[in-house]
């Protein structure tokens, strides 16, 4: 078995990932962090900071992301 599956941290792997796919759909979307921050219902400044360090989103605030920028079956599945 090779280490590099027992060292991979997984949190970080889907953190990051979400992260992406932000990026992905807010630039596909023509969204800005402004709107988004307003649909989820915090400040922009939040948003700036959690978009930095992912894993300190709220499964709620995840999913309204979710639900906000359109994700699509595949990157919805590989997020939960």
């Amino acid at each position: 078995m090779p280490k590099s599956n027992l060292v991979r941290d997984h949190t970080k792997e889907k953190a990051r990932l979400f992260s992406s796919n932000i990026d992905k759909y807010m630039e596909f979307r023509n969204k800005g962090n402004v709107e988004l921050a307003r649909y989820i219902g915090i400040a922009s400044d939040t948003l700036y900071r959690k978009r930095r360090n992912p894993s300190t989103f709220k499964l709620s605030e995840i999913i309204q992301i979710v639900e906000y920028l359109d994700f699509s079956p595949a990157d919805r599945a590989e997020i939960f």
